[in-house]
């Protein structure tokens, strides 16, 4: 098993310079686009956050649109 580990370790890929930067280029813009889909969490949460600071209902607008 740790012979399977050093041979892998030691790929020419792994010691080429442009293959290792493509391949941190390629998870940094993984991530990227990750953090743009969770987003919305961010805004709901922020939203959150100012009703609590101003002490506002977030469900008042909500109480009145549907009439209970």
């Amino acid at each position: 098993m740790k012979d399977r580990i050093k041979q892998l370790l030691h790929h020419p890929l792994l010691s080429n310079r442009w293959f290792l930067m493509g391949l941190w280029f390629v998870i940094a813009l993984a991530g990227m686009l990750k953090y743009n889909r969770s987003f919305n969490n961010f805004l709901i949460f922020r939203g959150v956050y100012w009703h609590t600071v101003n002490q506002t209902s977030l469900y008042a607008a909500y109480l009145q649109s549907t009439g209970t």
